[in-house]
């Protein structure tokens, strides 16, 4: 039994569809899609490393656009153990406020606080960026400290939440009658 070409073609774009690839690359592998390889506005792995102005106001008014989507997201998170993605994102994190410490001293301190100026906090980054390999070493050393972090958080939240106990209560439908 033949297959006529257009329905041979429907399947393969069905086929493509389920397998997330894009015909485009699947012929010419060395093709890009628009943006890949290419840093974001946060830098690599979403971490502020060394932004210029412009990209540090870009990425604040992204953020309160997005302010309700990620409340709803944490919400939900909060319930389960972070992936390791998200808990590298940590360990990374606390390395560089580390790193930022130990570099910069006081100004280091204030970083986070808002009392120092933008200028100072972008040189405070290109001085911790400078120190990459060690700080790529440290995380790895922070991790299993990160990961029994987020097992007591995760314990004291079960912990806490069956004390309490589930106070929503489910309406229940009794059927309403419907008027013509």
């Amino acid at each position: 039994m033949a297959i006529d070409p257009e329905e041979k073609e429907a399947r393969e774009r069905q086929r493509r569809k389920r397998s997330g690839k894009h015909p485009y690359i699947e012929w010419f592998p060395e093709a890009k899609p628009k943006g890949a390889g290419r840093k974001n506005a946060t830098g690599i792995g979403g971490l502020a490393e060394a932004l210029s102005v412009k990209n540090r106001r870009k990425l604040a008014q992204r953020m309160i656009r997005q302010a309700r989507k990620m409340a709803v997201a944490r919400k939900k998170a909060r319930a389960k153990f972070a992936p390791d993605k998200n808990l590298k994102i940590r360990a990374q994190k606390l390395t560089r406020s580390i790193f930022r410490k130990r570099l910069a001293g006081k100004r280091g301190q204030m970083y986070s606080s808002g009392k120092i100026g933008m200028a100072d906090k972008i040189a405070i980054d290109k001085m911790v960026d400078k120190q990459k390999p060690i700080i790529k070493k440290m995380v790895a050393r922070l991790m299993p400290a990160v990961k029994r972090a987020e097992a007591q958080r995760l314990a004291s939240n079960r912990v806490s939440s069956d004390n309490t106990g589930d106070k929503r209560h489910k309406k229940k439908f009794h059927g309403a009658k419907i008027q013509k």
